[in-house]
């Protein structure tokens, strides 16, 4: 498993002994990126709506709507 950055290792403390010796390719971060982006087009389309998170205390809640 390679680390998307190797800059701050933190959110890998866990499995650190099982993280390759470089940083993710470009290449592979671009895929990444690119099926996120893609997440409200595909929740559009069955259906969904994305709506502001609503907040009470610390806590915020996403509302869907279908």
């Amino acid at each position: 498993m390679l680390p998307w950055s190797l800059k701050d290792l933190t959110p890998y403390a866990d499995f650190a002994d099982r993280l390759g010796p470089v940083e993710l390719p470009e290449a592979e971060k671009e895929k990444d990126r690119a099926a996120v982006r893609k997440i409200a087009t595909i929740l559009a389309d069955a259906g969904y709506t994305i709506v502001e998170a609503r907040c009470k205390g610390d806590r915020a809640k996403a509302a869907v709507k279908q």
